[in-house]
Formats: structure tokens, sequence, C-alpha cells
């Protein structure tokens, strides 16, 4: 292994693209849910300093939308490093992002396998090196696909396993459930998180299972195969009505015919996706003769937020622990891109990920929305006061540092008394989410036992369990229909929890129930609020009466009067002023391809073998572009790469 010296000091890991027609035109370009991390190396030792998810600092939610420019990114980025007082200039490396770094020596250094999954890898199996260097660990990155910002478009395998013996890694080629569900994302037009949702909300059920039928491994990101695919588990719904419903069981009535035929599909889709990582992790445990009790499971990528089947693989094997980073889709990438750096140029790394909290930290300033009529007053925590408004909740809860990843773990949450299926009520109306969608608890971890069925720490709301018989009565509002529920949990242990773990501590001596309702603090199609007076907005705009800021009591009024004065203006700018985007628009391209071309031939990487500046080369886009709609047909972008490729 060829090592270099890494000097002392700071580092930067970044995970974003630089693209003027993405940015222009709105075309998604490789990579999404852009971050950025500062981390401090003082001899073996490795430190987070700062985690930036630039949807939080861009309010555009999952900021796919790549810059404009180099100068531009540069310029967001070091705004954010101005809270330390650093820029780029100060970093002695940057990493994982070409057209940011002049570094390219971290680019799939272990050829093979792809740097997107080998990042997504080390983003879970070095989350704590004394497990990594003393353990056993089996590793999967189980993901949607790489990403082609640093990985060549390749029709191989993608996605990377592992085993690591104290430190030993070995890499090999792995199958993917992820694929599955963004093409089922597509099909039925719900996000995934709410076709999981909707899968346990509904007791309907397929008389036949298809599920045995499918043989395919799935090593690559093949759309087509993944179409197939939900094509033969669909075929009892694609029949007409009355077929659909002579081949079910257990019709529910509460949901609409669609909902039910949606929710049977993706039962199957479930079943197949544990069918698919069982199946793995037992040609693994065969090969490299595995204990799974001495093992630690450790999974990274988008799938791992699937967390029935997370806690379905441990309660299956047994496995000695389970390792997941809070960012464990592509918003760890620039975790996984600076761990694996590290772990290639040192001899040893001492890391350890002890919270979820390395986002932004803001003071609050409450003069302008006191002068504007909107707060009543102003007080500190009070254990007492704050049961009573989490019983008549829900509240805005702000506090500290913000969590990384997509899930609220109780810096940036709504909460309420987990006891009331109206609290659940009240949470999805004010989110603007479906009725039947689940309400996530925090539950205190020296209770998870008594509560839930073969429960473990959950830190970072990854697992589901199923709530105890006799206490499903008593937490209406966190019960799937199953009677399971996605749990966090928290650690009077961990200093960044202890002002929650206080506060349900508190309501457990009220209540009798140590568990509290947490969603995240946002509205639909926004990213979860950053700085106060985004919380404070949401509040007023959601007639919400009381909030907490960093320990403080905020009671509103004047709810129906707000006017918007709580906006404030993003931290970094990743759009292009309006004045200038027509400009920009006629230099690079002056010839007026239409967007639909231009995302086309970027979706079917053939987007640099044109230069649209050049008429001849504009039209001849057209031209090819044209053609293959009079083969093909109309089509989404989301199915050219595979239509593309085959032509």
């Amino acid at each position: 292994m060829n090592k270099k010296e890494l000097k002392d000091g700071y580092y930067l890991s970044v995970y974003l693209c630089v693209h003027e027609i993405g940015n222009l035109y709105h075309i998604f370009h490789n990579r999404h849910d852009y971050n950025v991390s500062l981390w401090k190396k003082s001899g073996q030792d490795i430190k987070l300093v700062h985690y930036w998810e630039l949807e939080r600092q861009s309010r555009i939610k999952h900021n796919e939308l790549p810059f404009y420019s180099v100068d531009m990114a540069r310029n967001a980025i070091n705004k954010l490093l101005a809270t330390y007082n650093l820029t780029m200039d100060d970093m002695n490396e940057i990493w994982g992002s070409p057209t940011i770094s002049e570094c390219r020596d971290y680019e799939n250094i272990d050829s093979g396998f792809t740097y997107h999954g080998l990042c997504h890898l080390f983003s879970s199996i070095m989350l704590d090196s004394d497990i990594f260097y003393k353990e056993n660990v089996l590793g999967l990155a189980v993901d949607l696909r790489a990403d082609y910002e640093t990985d060549a478009y390749e029709n191989g395998p993608e996605y990377v396993g592992c085993i690591v013996n104290s430190g030993n890694v070995e890499y090999f080629n792995i199958e993917s459930p992820a694929q599955l569900w963004a093409v089922a994302k597509r099909v039925f037009h719900m996000e995934e998180g709410t076709l999981m949702a909707l899968a346990n909300a509904s007791n309907v059920e397929l008389l036949e299972s298809h599920v045995d039928s499918i043989k395919n491994e799935l090593l690559t990101s093949d759309v087509g195969e993944k179409m197939d695919i939900l094509e033969i588990l669909s075929q009892d719904i694609n029949k007409g009505d009355e077929y659909f419903l002579s081949h079910i069981k257990n019709y529910d009535d509460r949901f609409s015919i669609e909902e039910n035929k949606i929710s049977a599909v993706m039962k199957e889709v479930q079943k197949l996706s544990k069918n698919i990582m069982c199946r793995q992790i037992e040609k693994i445990i065969s090969k490299y003769k595995i204990k799974p009790e001495e093992t630690y499971l450790a999974i990274s990528g988008g799938f791992g937020l699937n967390c029935p089947t997370n806690s379905y693989l441990m309660n299956k094997y047994h496995f000695k622990g389970f390792i997941g980073c809070p960012c464990i889709n592509d918003s760890g990438q620039s975790l996984g891109i600076a761990l694996y750096m590290f772990y290639r140029n040192m001899d040893r790394v001492n890391f350890k990920l002890k919270y979820a909290f390395y986002g932004d930290k803001f003071d609050f300033d409450s003069t302008y929305l006191r002068e504007q009529g909107y707060i009543e007053e102003i007080s500190e925590l009070d254990m007492d006061q704050i049961v009573d408004d989490l019983i008549d909740g829900p509240i805005v809860w702000f506090d500290s540092r913000a969590e990384i990843g997509p899930r609220a773990l109780g810096h940036r949450s709504l909460l309420g008394d987990s006891r009331k299926i109206e609290m659940k009520d009240r949470l999805n109306q004010v989110k603007q989410r479906q009725w039947w969608r689940p309400v996530a608890p925090i539950v205190l971890q020296e209770y998870v036992d008594e509560w839930f069925e073969n429960a473990y720490a959950s830190p970072f709301m990854l697992h589901t369990f199923q709530i105890r018989e006799d206490k499903r009565d008593k937490v209406k509002a966190i019960a799937h229909d199953d009677g399971s529920s996605r749990i966090q949990t928290v650690s009077s242990e961990n200093k960044e929890e202890e002002r929650m773990h206080s506060i349900i501590s508190a309501f457990y001596k009220r209540t009798g129930v140590p568990i509290i309702c947490n969603t995240s603090l946002n509205d639909k199609g926004e990213p979860i609020v950053n700085k106060p007076e985004e919380a404070l907005h949401f509040a007023l705009k959601k007639n919400i009466k009381v909030a907490y800021i960093n320990g403080q009591r905020v009671l509103l009024k004047n709810h129906s009067k707000y006017k918007n004065e709580a906006v404030v203006d993003p931290i970094i700018k990743v759009k292009v002023d309006d004045d200038k985007k027509k400009e920009y628009m006629r230099e690079i391209n002056p010839h007026g391809v239409s967007r639909d071309v231009l995302a086309y031939a970027h979706y079917a990487v053939i987007d640099n073998d044109y230069d649209i500046k050049d008429k001849q080369d504009a039209d001849k886009l057209n031209r090819v572009v044209q053609r293959m709609f009079k083969i093909n047909g109309d089509y989404s972008p989301f199915d050219l790469e595979r239509k593309w490729k085959n032509y």
C-alpha cells in the first residue's frame, strides 16, 4: 500500500459538483445531498470539526443543483469555513471533488471497486477506530449507484462490501436492493420512506408472492433490470381492479384502492430486499468463516435507511453490534471520503463519531420578532413547564448544534406526547403528510428493553422494534399498524443529549412513559431548519404556540398576522441571480438547444461529445436526440442511461 505523509493540520472533504449547464437549466449532475466536512489531524488523532450538509445552508432540499462555477463553489465553502477564521487556502489537502481540489491521488486507489462505494464503506467501518483495529466487521455499502463524478461509467459491479479483521480490509463486490426502491419511487410517485411506511400501514397482501421467482443478482444499477423485476412483483395490480381484488387478502378499507395496490407491491419489494441482504450475508459468512456473534455489521448507503431490514438482519444473525452513521445515505459521503483517505495514508487512525451533532450552531437574537409583536415572553427551561407543553403540543425544539443526516435526532425537532393518537394526527397535519404516516419516538435508553422486544441502542434512528404488547395502548402515537416503531435512543452518558434526556425523564416521572414523539422540523419539500429564525418561522406559520430555542422557552403570539417576517436569506448561494442567468445562457448555449435535449444528452453520458457553442454540434445533438425519440418513443430521463447505452 503506497502511502504519503499527511501533515498535522486541517483537511477538507468535499462532495459536490460544478456544472454550468446543470446549474442554469436545473439538470441533475451526478451527485445529490452535497456535503462538506472539516477535519483536524494531530499525530494519530483525527477530529471531525464541522459537518455541513449544504441543503441546510442553501435551503434547497437534497441540494442536487450543481454550482455554476468553481469560484461560486469556493466562495460558498469559504463562507462556511469563516466560522473558524479559515479559508480553503489553509487546508493541507482537499479531497472528494475533482473540480475543487488540485489533489487527485485520493481517487479510486483500490482499483476494481467504485470510489463512491468505498467511501460509503468507510463512513461506517471506521466510525470507531477501536472496533476497526481490534474487532471483526462485515461492511456492506448498499447504495443506488456510483456518482460518476470520480468513477467512470461502466456496466460492471458497482456495490462494495468488505471484511475487516483487526484493521486488515478485504473488499469484494456485493448486491444492493436500493435501485428497486428508486424505481418504485418513480413508478408510484412517492418517496422511498413513504413507500416503506405505506407497506407497513395497511393490512393488504397478495395471495401469491412472486418474490421467489426473482433469481437476479443485483450487482449493477441497471435500471431496465429493476423495472423488469418491479413489473413481475406488480403483475397482480396491473390487470385491472377486479383482478387485483380477487388476488389479495385483507383489503384495507381505510385506504384507497390505489394505496392498497402500492402497499401490496411494496410488501413484496421489502421481502425481496430482505432476501437479497440475507443471501449475500450468508455467502460472506460461509466464504470467510465468519461468526456473527463475534462480528459487527456495518451498513452504509441509502438503503441503510431501511430500518426494518437493519433490525431483521441483527435479530436473525445475532451480530455482535451494529455500526451505521446518522448520515448513512449520500449526505455522509464527505465523512467516508476523509476516513478512507486517512486510513490509506496513516499507520493508525484514532477516531470515533461520538454523536450526531456536528452541524451549525447559532445564538438567538429575539429583538426583531419582539419588535414585530410575535413574542409574548421568553423564559428559561423549566421541566414541569415543558412537560405541560409536550402534553398540549406539539412544540418546536431547537437545541445547539444541528444533527447530521436526513433524520431529526432531537436538535431540530417537533416534539409531542407519545400517548395520544391525536398527537400523531396533529404532527402529520402540521407536516402536510398522509394520515397514515407513523411518527418516530425518542426513548430513554435505560428503558428500551422494557418497552420494545429484542431492542438495543439506536442512537441514529436506524432500527425498528416491536412495541411490547402490554405497552402498545400506552404509546398510540408512535405505533405502526403492525405494532412496530422506528426508534431513537438517548443516553444519560452522552453530554450532547443531556438536555433531551432530562426532558424525557421529567415526562416519564409525570406520565410513566419514557418516550416522546419526534419528527423533523421542516415543512413539506423543505430541508430541516438550520437557524433559530427558521424554527420560529415554522412555528408562526403552523400556529404552534411554544418554541424552545437553545434552552429558552419562547411563547409566541399573533400567528394570524404573521407575514414571513422571520424568513432569512440562505447562508450560501447556489443559484445564479436572475439578471445574470439569461446572459450566461446566451454565452453557453447561443444556439438555443432546449433543456430537454441538454438533459437527455447528460443522462445519456454524451454531453461531453458535443460543443453546443458550435452551431454544427448543436444541430447534430438535436438530430441525435430526435432520432432517439423515433426509435424509443417518449421516455423519462430516469431510463435514459440504459437506452442510450444500448443504442
